[in-house]
């Protein structure tokens, strides 16, 4: 199930257990062939090599996962022996907190102790019972980071822990005169106290905190869409991952039905660590989850997958449709896949409009009669036309009978 070339796997044995392997967190629930975790810290163990690096190097690419971190620029060390020492850090990013690193040395290969504890609020001091605890070897020679693996648990961005180193007297420790803003060194011998009061060159030891995350985003590519239209539409998961070497596969898949109004007419996929197949790269895939056909990268990466579709809702899909997907980080040990992974969900919501409303054809004008021009005649009005013809005809007659008797009349006295 290994990665050609891949790491074996960490496997982190538990203290005092004889030598058996820390068990699994249950209540996992199983989705499309995946096992995902459900609101719940991953369990898984972890056994990372030693980092050797020279005093006030730095690397040219840290690890993804690297969350918090103080180089030592000092050679101030004190031993450790009969002094609990701790530093305190502030969580930078929300996820699961796997390994944190101590900037050692000794004079004889000797084992080291750490515990991760809460702080107190208003002093900044540990407090409570252990959160995490991990052993490693400090080897002799120079100075160097030293690695401890532990059982991860969940951690938020903004929280304070400490780191707590056992008493050993063979142990030295390298820091830094206050270059750390989210915490402080400690040194603890009947009450905690800054250990800059000790040395001013140790207000801060060399440490580096790391943290695996998940952060998925999901988005259409509108806000709306309108029934009774078709509209080109597209939906696009990004997730970012955050992790180290002991990932095994990436996955993202939707976690909710896609609207029913949505036709998807194609995917694609990439990811900057070019990891995703062309092959794997499948609506099917992004529906019912990738399980382990993306190989994580060590370094970390950002996935994209984009569909790209058509919406066609109608009336009756008015209102508001939410769609969930997630992001995780899958887990190898001693090249078994575990069934838990360290997942992340994320949302994203459109709204269907009411369709357009259909225009009110215009009503058509009655037309109106033309008013009747007022009588210009000086005669009697008549209660009808009728009756006024018959008065102006004999008025008539009577004048051209008139006219013809008195032409009549001259004529003949002109004969005479």
């Amino acid at each position: 199930m290994r990665r050609p070339g891949a790491p074996e796997g960490f496997g982190v044995e538990a203290a005092n257990s004889d030598s058996q392997p820390y068990g699994l967190l249950p209540s996992v629930t199983k989705r499309g062939g995946l096992w995902t975790v459900k609101r719940r810290a991953i369990a898984l163990g972890a056994s990372l090599l030693l980092l050797g690096l020279l005093p006030g190097s730095v690397l040219a690419l840290p690890p993804s996962n690297l969350d918090q971190t103080n180089l030592p620029a000092s050679t101030s060390h004190v031993a450790s022996g009969g002094n609990e020492l701790a530093q305190t850090f502030t969580v930078g990013r929300s996820g699961l907190l796997i390994q944190v690193d101590l900037y050692l040395l000794t004079r004889a290969a000797t084992e080291a102790d750490i515990d991760i504890y809460a702080t107190n609020q208003s002093t900044g001091f540990p407090t409570g019972s252990s959160l995490a605890n991990g052993s490693a070897i400090v080897s002799s020679g120079a100075a160097s980071y030293v690695s401890f693996a532990f059982f991860p648990f969940s951690v938020t961005a903004g929280t304070k822990y400490a780191i707590m180193l056992g008493t050993n007297d063979d142990i030295g420790v390298i820091g830094s005169s206050d270059s750390y803003a989210g915490g402080a060194a400690l040194k603890g011998s009947g009450g905690w106290v800054a250990l800059s009061t000790v040395d001013s060159n140790l207000a801060d030891l060399g440490f580096e905190t790391f943290v695996d995350s998940v952060a998925p985003t999901l988005k259409w590519d509108k806000a709306s869409v309108q029934a009774g239209t078709s509209t080109a539409l597209t939906l696009k998961e990004t997730v970012t991952f955050k992790n180290g070497s002991g990932v095994g596969w990436y996955d993202a898949q939707l976690t909710s039905a896609l609207p029913g109004w949505f036709q998807t007419t194609g995917i694609t996929c990439s990811d900057t660590a070019a990891e995703i197949a062309t092959a794997d790269c499948t609506v099917a895939h992004f529906k019912g989850g990738f399980g382990h056909a993306i190989f994580a990268s060590g370094a970390g990466d950002v996935m994209t997958i984009t569909l790209t579709g058509t919406a066609n809702p109608a009336a009756a899909d008015v209102g508001a449709t939410s769609v969930s997907a997630e992001g995780c980080l899958l887990y190898v040990v001693a090249d078994v896949p575990q069934p838990d992974g360290n997942c992340a969900s994320t949302a994203t919501r459109i709204t269907v409009a009411a369709p357009a409303a259909t225009p009110t054809p215009a009503a058509t004008p009655t037309p109106t009669a033309a008013p009747t021009p007022p009588r210009t005649s000086t005669a009697p009005e008549s209660s009808s036309d009728g009756s006024a013809m018959l008065w102006f005809l004999p008025i008539g007659l009577i004048g051209a009978l008139a006219g013809l008797l008195t032409l009549a009349t001259r004529r003949r006295r002109r004969i005479a």
